[in-house]
């Protein structure tokens, strides 16, 4: 007996052949022919061009680099823009690396710097960060305000001051250096020894990044920082014949720039948080790691350090509970210290004058734990106890000193008849 077997379509085929019969693109064809995305996106453009009313695949362009902001608003004010690269090979800690400047200039009494420390893992990063900086600063404005001015006498091209003096590079800027200072060269200017007396005397942090150009010559970047958040670059591009040329240019182009009005305005703030931090901080430091060991062995003062560009902050956390369950204070500082060491010790410096120790003491006096409430009328009371203290203390000081009494001095003559009554007396006493 024959069997009759008919072929069953498959599911594919069932599902082409209902796809054909209502026009649409065939499984195959979809599957095989498939275009990517991106074309597609190409032939509705071009299919449905500006101006006509269809709904399809929108393109979203990304926001153009600070860099890329920078060089396009130089382009077209003619303004020249430079940029350097250095790293720091001399340094032993492990987070050195690329440091980016920038110098937009006009001449050599219209221009503006900026850099980076280097420690960016590569050129583009620590040039990204440099021209943050700048936008920040409104180098875009001030680029577009300087191009718009007809005056503005633009730089000579970089062929006419190949090889400079230090000499002639002194006689090119502008005299504005401080009180005091009238040189007529470059040596009589001692720029180096007065700078670096000033900033040594107000705490001001100085950074010397060396520059080498064609032809063997040399430039140098000139980095000042009294907080990260303040700081002030002076570039000179390669241009001396030998790198301590290119030193003495860039401290009188800092000089005839006014630095020194700089350094003595921001000086006195370094000076008071070098203070705060290193002298005080370190003792509170420790006075914290006394108390804390008084309530538990295991109990010790837990700081966490934050990195914010090239500042640092930092919180505190002392756990004030004598038992198994944690009662926490938190104690932190804004991101303004150099390092992670300084911005540690600010914070304890912070905890000790909220009266943190204050606290410590008393919870060491009694068992238990301290509740929330009771802490923060602590903390409270122990401010006002220390506001009451420091009126009194300003009262008592407000007072004047009481007059020592002066012990007289007795002359020759008054000390001899002294001795001849008391002889007189012996003598009498004597003879009766």
């Amino acid at each position: 007996m024959a069997l009759d077997i008919q072929d069953t379509p498959s599911t594919f085929e069932i599902v082409s052949q209902k796809l054909a019969e209502i026009g649409a693109l065939s499984l195959s064809d979809f599957v095989h022919d498939r275009k990517p995305l991106l074309h597609a996106a190409e032939e509705h453009a071009i299919s449905h061009p500006a101006g006509s009313a269809s709904v399809g695949a929108v393109t979203v362009g990304r926001s153009p680099s600070p860099v890329r902001k920078i060089e396009d608003v130089c382009q077209d004010a003619k303004v020249k823009l430079e940029w350097f690269f250095y790293s720091d090979k001399n340094s032993s800690s492990d987070k050195s690396g690329y440091g980016a400047a920038l110098l937009v200039r006009v001449n050599n009494s219209c221009m503006r710097a900026y850099s980076t420390a280097p420690c960016y893992p590569d050129r583009a990063v620590a040039q990204k960060e440099c021209a943050s900086l700048g936008v920040s600063d409104g180098i875009l404005e001030w680029v577009h305000e300087i191009g718009s001015d007809p005056a503005t006498s633009l730089l000579q091209p970089d062929d006419a001051i190949q090889g400079t003096s230090v000499q002639e590079f002194f006689d090119s800027l502008p005299r504005l250096f401080p009180d005091g200072v009238t040189a007529r060269s470059a040596h009589e200017a001692n720029a180096i020894n007065r700078v670096d007396k000033l900033m040594k005397r107000h705490g001001v942090i100085a950074h010397f990044y060396p520059l080498r150009g064609q032809k063997s010559l040399h430039g140098s970047v000139l980095r000042l920082e009294c907080t990260p958040s303040d700081h002030k670059s002076y570039i000179v591009p390669p241009v001396f014949p030998n790198r301590g040329d290119a030193k003495t240019a860039v401290y009188l182009l800092a000089m005839s720039q006014g630095v020194v009005d700089y350094i003595r305005k921001l000086g006195h703030t370094g000076a008071k948080l070098s203070v705060n931090v290193y002298t005080k901080g370190a003792h509170v430091m420790e006075q914290l790691e006394v108390e804390c060991s008084n309530l538990s062995p295991s109990n010790k003062p837990i700081y966490t350090v934050s990195k914010t560009g090239e500042a640092f902050s930092a919180e505190l956390q002392i756990n004030l509970s004598t038992t198994d369950i944690p009662d926490i204070q938190k104690f932190s500082v804004a991101a303004e210290y150099r390092s992670a060491d300084d911005a540690r010790r600010a914070v304890a410096l912070h905890a000790a004058e909220s009266g943190i120790l204050e606290l410590l003491c008393g919870v060491v006096d009694r068992p238990g734990t301290v509740q929330r409430a009771s802490l923060k009328r602590r903390l409270t009371d122990v401010a006002d106890a220390k506001t009451g203290d420091a009126v009194e203390t300003d009262a008592a000081e407000n007072q004047p000193a009481p007059r020592k009494k002066r012990k007289r001095k007795h002359s020759k003559t008054v000390r001899r008849a002294r001795q001849r009554q008391e002889e007189n007396l012996e003598e009498g006493e004597i003879s009766s």
